[in-house]
């Protein structure tokens, strides 16, 4: 039984393990590349919708569609915005747009490493209750 699995390792081996073969790897990284080459662009609607992608990962946060470099969110708690200021971030409340409440945030699009900044503010916010 061992050898017949080291036996499949090493075919495995010598039939994918050459990049230019489409190693798994290899192969993720390709396609991880050509993904972010059509995506990625160096503008805020672009930078929007890569904020869009953590902060949707977010547990309890929804958000919404948008085609400008704002991001409406809806947290599942009703001081965000404070929260986030305190740590000096600067969101829009949106209480006062028609039909949103005190849990609804318009974000904007900043430099990837501001996006990062929002992000992992954000899940600490929301982390204590």
């Amino acid at each position: 039984m061992r050898a017949t699995a080291i036996g499949a390792a090493l075919l495995l081996e010598a039939l994918l393990g050459d990049p230019t073969r489409h190693h798994p790897l290899a192969g993720f990284g390709c396609v991880a590349e050509q993904l972010e080459r059509l995506l990625w662009c160096d503008g805020r609607l672009s930078g929007a919708l890569h904020v869009a992608a953590p902060v949707a990962g977010t547990a309890g946060v929804a958000v919404f569609p948008s085609a400008a470099n704002f991001l409406l969110v809806q947290t599942p708690r009703q001081d965000v915005a404070e929260r986030l200021r305190e740590r000096g971030i600067a969101v829009r409340p949106a209480a006062d747009f028609a039909g949103l409440t005190s849990e609804h945030v318009r974000i904007t699009a900043r430099s990837p490493r501001e996006n990062e900044t929002f992000v992992r503010a954000l899940v600490e916010v929301l982390a204590r209750a």
